[in-house]
């Protein structure tokens, strides 16, 4: 009879016996097994002294400190998901409660939007009163600059990205981007400059159309509201600002009059051309048969250093010069009360049908001489 081991070994059907295999627990983060937060205490004290016995401390009786920990909510929480405790919260309390929060410490989703922070107080197992050097460096550079409140959108650069977008649905750039006044300005000088469509305009300044339009209105409106008044007119310069502008040429041939310096001003009307439009009355009324285009004939009075004084109009493209001047120095107009007798006005010779209108008002006017030179011609057969 051979031995039961050597009987076991020969029957090749019975299975090998393994040894039971021992599974080991796989760390997962602390994040995910966390339990959830409103059962969780802080850090007790003892610990914390534990982790800071090898720095020196100090007491502050009027001031609080969180106890410094990142895997607990420095105060109560009632979610599972923590946050780091923003900038602004932090200089926020430290001012206004005397609470201060360390750098890494977690808060809730709940906690990182609300305003009153009044039951810190009623907290007694969540701040200790002993800070460390580090804790001080860090609370003088919380004072440097103090906020007031949580939303501060004069210094918005200081917020958190997730605050500003939590209260107004936008980032800190998209921001900046409606609140910039520059960017509004050379769009508006740009379209001046350049007449692209808006469509072009709004890809190379990245947005859209809708918003470049709004854009252009609304710094047309901010120019003819602040900018016209303080530079364009007959209310920003007086008769005697306009005759220290006489260049000393001008000066020269046409500003004496009676022996007293007088204005001189050259008026001459310009072209803004503008596209061919369906409205027929507006088509005909704007088209002009000397340019062949559709314009729009702005009118301008320039001192003789360029200065200039105003645009008036714009005038349809069938006005001529003369018509404008007329209708502009007719009865009651201002520029008939503005400029006196003996005023000096330089003119082409677009102008000719108005001049004795103006030289009845005393005006004295200058325009480049036309003779008509006759010559008698024989002819030899």
């Amino acid at each position: 009879t051979q031995p039961p081991e050597q009987v076991l070994a020969a029957d090749s059907s019975v299975e090998e016996v393994q040894p039971p295999v021992q599974v080991h627990a796989v760390d997962l983060p602390v994040e995910v097994i966390q339990p959830p937060a409103h059962v969780i205490a802080a850090d007790p004290p003892v610990e914390e002294a534990r982790r800071n016995q090898l720095e020196p401390t100090i007491v502050l009786p009027d001031y609080m400190r969180a106890i410094e920990t990142e895997r607990r909510y420095f105060i109560e929480g009632q979610r599972t998901e923590r946050y780091r405790v923003p900038l602004s919260t932090r200089k926020m309390l430290l001012s206004r409660y005397k609470y201060y929060v360390p750098e890494n410490n977690r808060l809730c989703d709940r906690h990182l939007v609300i305003e009153a922070w009044d039951f810190l107080t009623s907290l007694r197992n969540n701040y200790v009163q002993t800070f460390t050097a580090k804790h001080i460096q860090d609370m003088m550079s919380l004072k440097e600059v103090v906020q007031s409140g949580l939303l501060n959108f004069k210094n918005i650069d200081e917020m958190e990205d997730h605050i500003v977008h939590t209260w107004i649905g936008l980032n800190k750039t998209q921001f900046h981007q409606m609140f910039n006044e520059e960017l509004a300005l050379a769009a508006y000088l740009i379209k001046l400059r350049t007449g692209d469509s808006n469509e072009r305009l709004s890809t190379l300044l990245a947005v859209s159309r809708r918003t470049l339009e709004k854009w252009l209105h609304q710094v047309r409106d901010l120019l003819y509201e602040y900018f016209v008044p303080r530079h364009l007119g007959l209310h920003h310069i007086n008769r005697q600002q306009i005759v220290q502008r006489n260049l000393s040429v001008p000066k020269t041939l046409f500003g004496n009059f009676e022996g007293v310096d007088r204005p001189i001003v050259i008026f001459d009307g310009t072209y803004c051309y503008i596209e061919k439009s369906s409205n027929y009355s507006y088509q005909k009324m704007t088209y002009s048969l000397h340019k062949y285009r559709n314009l729009m004939k702005p009118f301008l009075m320039v001192c003789t250093d360029g200065h200039i004084i105003d645009v008036l109009g714009p005038y349809p493209a069938t006005t001529s010069d003369a018509d404008i001047m007329k209708n502009e120095f007719s009865n009651g107009k201002p520029l008939r009360e503005y400029f006196r007798q003996g005023d000096a006005f330089i003119q082409d010779r677009g102008f000719r049908d108005s001049l004795p209108l103006l030289h009845q008002c005393g005006y004295r006017t200058y325009v480049p001489a036309m003779e008509l030179i006759c010559t008698n011609v024989q002819l030899e057969g």
